[in-house]
């Protein structure tokens, strides 16, 4: 603390140091947990770009059952502890989700192209709208990693 800080009374706080590999890796481990998905691999892609530029991350399940391949945003290393908490919860959250996707999947052939694009978006919307708030929920309820 420097000296105005202590003479006004105030605790300046430091700022984070900036998370690590291990930091992330222990966030995923403890997420699995909390959310009953111990069972499941999940790999961390840390040099594959994401496929949405603007997205933050995204969770891949792959054709085995209970694998997933996690990207994270280039700028992972400059999140705080809080936002990586909420962020990889968040993209754990889609793993509860995959069978609902796959069932959705399964009645494309039901629906014309541009029925379903529409209903395949509206789906997507209300996914994302669901995951968030289970994330933030969650979040708040359990705590940080």
């Amino acid at each position: 603390m420097d000296d105005v800080g202590e003479r006004l009374g105030r605790v300046i706080p430091l700022p984070a140091p900036p998370l690590s590999v291990l930091d992330i890796e222990a966030i995923i481990t403890g997420w699995k947990h909390r959310l009953g998905l111990e069972g499941w691999e999940i790999s961390v892609a840390w040099d594959e770009p994401l496929e949405q530029e603007d997205s933050l991350a995204e969770v891949v399940p792959l054709s085995v059952y209970d694998y997933a391949k996690l990207r994270l945003s280039p700028a992972w290393p400059t999140w705080d502890r809080r936002w990586a908490n909420l962020t990889i919860l968040h993209e754990l959250i889609h793993l509860l989700t995959r069978d609902y996707g796959c069932a959705i999947g399964a009645a494309e052939p039901m629906f014309s192209p541009t029925a379903w694009t529409i209903f395949e978006s509206r789906c997507d919307h209300e996914e994302e709208q669901l995951v968030d708030r289970l994330a933030t929920l969650f979040f708040g309820h359990l705590g940080a990693i």
